[in-house]
């Protein structure tokens, strides 16, 4: 299952946004890209749907937005020294 291959659920429709981020990000020429999807807690699938989208090693799921930061830095130094 790809990111793409998400579409509305419920009330949700936060598939429609990251698709439009996504469709957007692939036409540019830059080496590095990045999405962020900061979501509000209530989102249509399970967490474990979202890591099987996004990979478990590309995705930060945490209780304590305090964490966040630090998580997300973490990630895109790890992601951009693999280049």
């Amino acid at each position: 299952m790809g990111i793409l291959s998400a579409s509305p659920d419920g009330n949700n429709f936060d598939s429609c946004s990251i698709r439009y981020a996504s469709e957007t990000l692939r036409k540019r020429a830059e080496r590095h890209k990045f999405r962020c999807v900061i979501l509000d807690g209530i989102y249509a699938c399970e967490t474990g749907k979202f890591q099987e989208m996004y990979g478990k090693d590309y995705f930060i799921h945490t209780a304590c937005p305090d964490d966040l930061a630090d998580q997300a830095a973490c990630l895109i130094k790890t992601l951009v020294k693999g280049c």
